[in-house]
């Protein structure tokens, strides 16, 4: 297992834990055939597809984000990306574990987009503004 496929499934076990402790029923696919994680259902008869993804500091950038396409190999190798649509799940669930923070963002603000950026250490005077900001959605994973 890479550090990518660590990373990841540390960030479903936060994810789940999140969520459970938000008083979520969480339920998983038996397969990974779709494009998101796991459902949530929310105890008021709302089921909820959630997908999660790890927010990373990208050192060429200088900044916190999080991706917003799901990859794919080919069958000649080549990897591809391709970006959400609303019929892809309802909740991108972004967990920075570095800064146990959880952010639950709906699909209609982050369809059609690579990546997000975020500010879990919060947003400074250099930040540059054209990037959406995110952080009204930001919770702590651990209280």
């Amino acid at each position: 297992m890479n550090s990518k496929q660590i990373n990841g499934t540390k960030s479903e076990l936060l994810a789940e834990y999140f969520l459970i402790s938000q008083g979520y029923i969480v339920s998983k696919p038996i397969n990974d055939f779709s494009e998101y994680d796991f459902i949530a259902d929310d105890c008021d008869g709302h089921m909820h597809r959630i997908q999660v993804k790890t927010i990373y500091f990208d050192n060429s950038k200088k900044r916190w984000v999080g991706s917003c396409v799901t990859s794919h190999i080919r069958g000649n190798g080549r990897r591809t990306n391709k970006k959400y649509t609303e019929e892809s799940f309802d909740l991108g669930l972004f967990i920075c574990a570095k800064h146990n923070s959880a952010y639950m963002i709906p699909i209609s603000l982050i369809k059609g987009r690579r990546g997000i950026t975020f500010y879990p250490t919060g947003k400074d005077n250099k930040s540059n503004t054209r990037y959406s900001d995110f952080e009204q959605f930001r919770q702590d994973i651990f209280k």
